[in-house]
């Protein structure tokens, strides 16, 4: 079985005993960026494939549990959903 998205979170997220401090991830016209402490960023991509810093939405979250349940509104999956369709190279800079 091949290694997801989700799979590279869990597995980093444990290694570094219970925290993660960045990664970031494309899924469909979107940019998201884990930024730690539970909190996180969605773009949308702009033209250059950089961020659209106009769409800008930031979530917050209470554990790491919360941020892999709740819903992603821009495309309506939960964060482990968008993780686990993706593989776990597309994972960049994740600490």
């Amino acid at each position: 079985m091949k290694k997801t998205a989700l799979d590279a979170f869990l597995e980093r997220y444990r290694a570094n005993g219970g925290w993660l401090t960045h990664g970031v991830i494309e899924y469909e016209n979107y940019i998201f960026q884990y930024a730690g402490s539970w909190y996180g960023y969605v773009w949308e991509k702009a033209e250059d494939g950089l961020e659209n810093s106009d769409t800008e939405h930031e979530y917050g979250w209470r554990s790491f549990e919360e941020f892999l349940d709740d819903t992603m509104t821009e495309i309506g999956m939960t964060f482990r959903e968008v993780l686990a369709a993706l593989p776990a190279d597309e994972v960049r800079n994740l600490e």
